[in-house]
Formats: structure tokens, sequence, C-alpha cells
């Protein structure tokens, strides 16, 4: 997403949530070329978007928030993960710090790669989000992540430095294309935290990593002591 800086065409539009439902996505609605893209609704009703033509897609049954993978098919490692919930951050300052947060964590725990990466507010077509870079033996990501009322969305590309310029056109264009919408039921900004971290300490329990589990787990546990998977894996670890 090298791109967004600086480049006019990038599109970021939010509306509201009843006045999606009634528009028609098209070439005009949001000013750009949406050739070779196919159109996408989350499930849970938080975005509208496109994703290449061609490309698979990995949609998460039971996760509460608006959460999808888009990969090209054969290609190992390159995928386009957009995920959008329920937050308590309310400032652009407080999204930098979380974000920041974030990537400082996943540099701690994949020291031995030599992680790194940094985090700055930009203007988006009009409009401040925070762009993220990380960079690691053998993977590179570059993402942009936004404020809706009470909602937050982040739009990461991930592929192997040797393939990451390849498509990094691709994933500005899908990005770009995104309709935020607002959701106003679902679950709490606890409980999409809590399930965040569930997914993380399963991810960190599949790569043997015990330590940062049982940290996912407790941090999950706290913002939501009722949530069974959580429960399940806490007993696992044996806490």
């Amino acid at each position: 997403m090298r791109h967004l800086i600086g480049r006019p065409a990038a599109m970021l539009r939010t509306i509201g949530f009843g006045v999606a439902t009634s528009v028609a996505i098209s070439t005009s609605l949001f000013g750009q070329d949406l050739s070779g893209l196919t159109e996408y609704s989350d499930p849970n009703g938080y975005f509208d978007m496109h994703f290449p033509e061609g490309w698979a897609k990995n949609e998460y049954d039971g996760d509460p928030r608006g959460k999808v993978k888009f990969f090209p098919n054969g290609v190992r490692g390159v995928s386009i993960l957009v995920i959008a919930k329920k937050t308590n951050l309310n400032s652009l300052d407080g999204l930098l710090a979380d974000s920041r947060g974030s990537r400082l964590r996943i540099e701690s725990k994949y020291k031995s790669r030599k992680a790194s990466g940094r985090e700055v507010i930009v203007d988006w077509n009009g409009q401040k989000v925070v762009l993220g870079e990380i960079s690691m033996v053998g993977f590179q990501q570059k993402s942009v992540s936004f404020l809706f009322g009470d909602q937050e969305f982040n739009i990461s590309y991930a592929a192997p430095p040797n393939v990451f310029g390849r498509y990094e056109d691709i994933a500005d264009r899908v990005a770009s294309s995104i309709i935020a919408k607002k959701v106003s039921s679902g679950s709490s900004a606890d409980e999409q935290t809590a399930q965040s971290k569930f997914r993380l300490a399963e991810i960190a329990m599949q790569d043997t990593n015990l330590r940062w589990a049982i940290i996912y787990v407790k941090e999950g546990l706290e913002l939501n002591p009722a949530h069974e998977g959580l429960l399940k894996l806490a007993e696992q670890l044996g806490l």
C-alpha cells in the first residue's frame, strides 16, 4: 500500500448502514476503475468492497467481527486481510498508539526474525488514517486503519518480500474500494476484542509459542470471562 500516500485516486467512503443496502456498487460510485474486481459484502454488515477476480476468500463463520481474507490461488503467503470491529478507541491518536503497541508486540514475538516496522498518520483522500508497515525475514506487511464511529477498520496486505511488489497495486485497489457501514447491534467491543485474543492464542499454540498463548488467553478472559474458546484454551494450558 505504498501508493496510499499522496495518491489522490485512492478512495475511502463511509456511509450509513441503511443507505448502503440500497446503493449499487459501480465504477462511478468510487470514481475509480473496478474492472477485474468482484463485489463482496461482509455477512455481519460492517463493509462492502471488491476483491480480485479469481482470488479465493476465507470467511470466519461465528466470528462477531467483520472479517475476511482474500488470497490468490497457488501463491503462498500472499493475502489481503480485512477486519472490522467495535472499539473503545475514540481518537486517531488512540488508534495510532494501539497500532504501535500491536506492532511492538510483534517485534518482541518475532525478534529472532528481525521484525521491525513503523506507523504514521496520513491523509487518505481527505480522511486521516493510520498507515502501518512491518517487515521481518520472509514476511512484509502494510496496512491502513481508520475509525468510523465506534468501529475500527483494518486492511492489511502481506506477502513474502520477493513477490510483495507484484501484488501491491492490486492490494491498493482493494483497500481503496471499501465502504464502511455502521452496525448498531451485535456484540460489544470487549467481546469482539476477546475473540481477537482467542484467535491470536490459537495461532500462538499452533506455533508452539506457549508464552504468548498464555498472554493472549489471560487478556481475552479479562475482557470476556465467559468466552468458551478461551476457557478451553485456558484448561489446555493449565491456567
